[in-house]
Formats: C-alpha cells, structure tokens, sequence
C-alpha cells in the first residue's frame, strides 16, 4: 500500500487536538505556520476504512502534562519552545478540525 504526509492543524489548551488517523499513522514533524502550530502525519493512502481517534497536546517548556504521554515533536516561536505530545488516551473534549 502507498503511503501520504498530510498536515493537520493543532488547537492549543488541555484539552487538545483530536484526529481519526488510520492505523499505524506516525507523526513525522511539528512545526508553526502561519496559520498556527502543524503536525505532519505520515500514514496509508486511504480516504475510507477503519481509523482510530488519537489525541494530541501541545505543552510548553516546563508546563506539567501526564506521565504516559509520548513525545512526537518539538517547534520553536522565538524564544519559547513548545513541544506536541500523543496522549495515551483519547480526550472526550478534544477539538478537531479533521474528525467530524
């Protein structure tokens, strides 16, 4: 099967961003745009079939998140650091701009 990057938009607060991402997705690199903080994706070419409903966060330095969190990227704003963790549990109250 042939694989795709696409780039999904991450909201900011606790709550963070929901995606339905087909399984086995990876994330490949964070990064600010001018639209706001992006995660690239690498995963299947597929538009239809199973996905599964992932949560990401977006922390700054030093802020305090949970412990069984992975940490998928790094991007920088100036001076602040920012860093986009997966958390190990979806987020009923995530937002999403992909999941509808």
């Amino acid at each position: 099967m042939k694989h795709v990057i696409f780039k999904y938009p991450l909201n900011g607060g606790p709550d963070g961003t929901a995606l339905c991402l087909p399984p086995g997705a990876q994330p490949v690199h964070a990064d600010l745009q001018p639209t706001g903080p992006q995660l690239w994706i690498r995963h299947a070419d597929t538009r239809q079939g199973h996905t599964d409903v992932r949560t990401f966060r977006v922390v700054a330095t030093g802020e305090v998140f949970p412990a069984d969190a992975q940490h998928v990227g790094t991007y920088l704003v100036g001076s602040l650091v920012w860093h986009v963790l997966e958390l190990a549990r979806p987020t009923p109250t995530a937002r999403s701009g992909r999941c509808g």
